[in-house]
């Protein structure tokens, strides 16, 4: 065999593992195809073939190999022209780290003012990330290019050609530097975090990323070790070789807490928005990532982040009891246990209610959550899973459903009389509960027809203490309000379109929205217009 000649593989198979050869660990087979270590720890086993090794060669022939890799490096360099090198150099560079400003796409004063924008107002509805208070515009993005773009991208919103051109941008050096290079680095996680945050800017029915996008971040937090107690020495075994580095157990600063719960609060907000399982759990260290935050505020939004990591983990312990990713296996079938269980909940919201600072009593993202979770509580009267036919139980139902069209017409009220400029900065998520409350506007509206189908009297509405006639839309309009409502906000989206310039080819989230609003009020009575919707904003 010749010194450059590569390896051949025999047919023998290696004794241990790769997983067992990597830990050093002793491997005991209980099958062919599977290891003692490996099954107890879940893994998959893969065994491989021992390769025939190739025979060392000998000094001499060493040193001629290396002359003639050298002479061949050489003749390259020699026969490239002198402009190659500025060419393959291009090639390699990401656009975005050459510098928004350079390249000429926004100015410096506008780059400045989108930032301004951002650090006063932006952060008011979604606070998780902070660019530095002594940083200028020009350390920001010479320093931190990635979340420079971001941020410009997700401010950008009255040039929407401009701004779809830098979201493409964005995905792709997420998708290059994080899956294909591996890179993992705070400034990332902070990055997609603000994009996401204004992700509607960016969505596109048949191309919607978010939940991959959502599950990159938390793949950031795992790889990055944010998620796990630095202050934790106990853990020691099986720990992987990322594991063991040293900034993996050094004290968290302040950002990394924030980018933490940020992460959190995206993965409930999306599981919430399309009804499944969070991707990140809450845990006990992120409580305390959050009461570390509350004792050294640096901001005056950390105290608000507070309150948003106490309602999104309200709200996935409300959402899993009561199983609205899966109702058909919920566990709880009987009127008691559910009214037991919504008081308690209830509760639990007035309490975080009380606890809200004067400063954060008008915060509008934060009165959103609170009507939301009221939504989430009295959701249940909907669904028929929850009660019987008894007279005490239909009576606690109608409360409960009373409750949820207050909580409903609260949300979208809220998004109504809110000052036009604000609209701009309402986040992705806010727009996932204005679509959750309209649906169960929809759906009570056919649960109210429902409920008089097949009675040719009209008979009292326990809920409303209105009569209805069967299969009156009127009537229940004059209760649900959904078609009111409904044009209302249409009217204040359609009312932003004068402030925007609409893409080359596109139409602007204004239009859009508005346009899927009016759907809907098009056709009362109806839950298919709201499941389109539900589903692709």
């Amino acid at each position: 065999m010749s010194a450059n000649q590569a390896p051949t593989t025999v047919g023998l198979r290696r004794r241990a593992c790769v997983n067992c050869t990597t830990a050093k660990s002793k491997c005991l087979p209980i099958s062919s195809t599977e290891c003692e270590r490996c099954n107890r720890l879940g893994r998959r086993c893969v065994y491989q073939n021992v390769l025939n090794k190739r025979k060392s060669p000998s000094g001499t022939s060493r040193v001629k190999l290396l002359e003639q890799r050298i002479e061949s490096l050489l003749s390259l360099l020699n026969n490239q022209p002198h402009s190659s090198s500025g060419v393959m150099l291009s090639q390699f560079q990401p656009q975005g780290l050459s510098g928004l400003v350079d390249r000429g796409l926004v100015t410096l004063d506008l780059a400045q003012t989108l930032l301004d924008e951002y650090r006063t107002k932006a952060v008011y509805h979604f606070p998780f990330v902070l660019p530095d208070a002594e940083s200028d515009i020009n350390s920001l993005r010479f320093n931190s290019p990635f979340l420079f773009l971001c941020i410009m991208t997700s401010m950008l919103f009255k040039d929407c050609s401009l701004q779809r051109q830098l979201g493409e941008e964005v995905r792709i050096q997420a998708h290059r530097r994080v899956l294909l290079e591996s890179e993992s680095s705070l400034e990332l996680l902070q990055g997609l975090l603000v994009y996401l945050a204004w992700y509607q800017y960016h969505f596109l029915p048949e191309t919607q990323q978010i939940v991959q996008l959502g599950q990159l971040c938390v793949a950031l937090v795992h790889n990055l070790g944010l998620d796990q107690n630095p202050e934790n020495g106990k853990r020691k075994v099986d720990l992987g070789p990322d594991e063991t580095e040293s900034c993996r157990w050094s004290p968290r600063t302040t950002d990394q807490l924030r980018a933490l719960l940020g992460t959190f609060c995206t993965a409930s907000w999306i599981a919430t928005k399309f009804r499944t399982r969070c991707a990140m759990p809450h845990t006990r260290y992120i409580e305390r990532a959050r009461q570390i935050l509350v004792r050294n505020p640096e901001h005056p939004t950390d105290h608000l982040i507070s309150y948003f990591v106490q309602t999104n983990e309200l709200s996935r312990r409300i959402c899993d009891t009561f199983a609205y990713d899966d109702l058909n296996h919920t566990e709880i079938r009987d009127e008691f246990v559910s009214t037991v269980t919504v008081k308690a909940f209830s509760r639990e919201l007035n309490g975080l209610k009380r606890s809200l600072l004067p400063e954060f009593q008008q915060n509008l993202a934060l009165q959103l959550e609170f009507h939301l979770l009221e939504t989430l509580i009295s959701e249940t009267s909907l669904h028929h899973d929850f009660w019987d036919s008894s007279p005490t139980s239909l009576g606690q139902r109608h409360n409960m459903f009373r409750n949820l069209l207050l909580s409903c017409k609260s949300l979208i009220d809220k998004v109504i009389k809110c000052p036009e400029q604000e609209v701009f900065f309402l986040t992705f998520y806010t727009y996932a509960k204005i679509c959750r409350a309209l649906s169960c506007l929809s759906n009570s509206t056919s649960f109210l027809l429902d409920s008089q189908s097949g009675s040719n009297a009209s008979r009292d509405n326990h809920a409303t203490n209105t009569t209805i006639p069967a299969g009156n839309y009127l009537a229940v309009e004059r209760v649900v309000h959904l078609s009111s409502l409904g044009k209302e906000l249409q009217q204040k989206i359609q009312r932003l379109t004068v402030f925007l310039s609409a893409a080359d080819d596109q139409m602007d989230l204004a239009t859009m929205f508005a346009g899927m609003v009016g759907a809907v009020v098009a056709t009362p009575g109806t839950t298919c217009g709201w499941e389109n919707l539900t589903q692709k904003v």
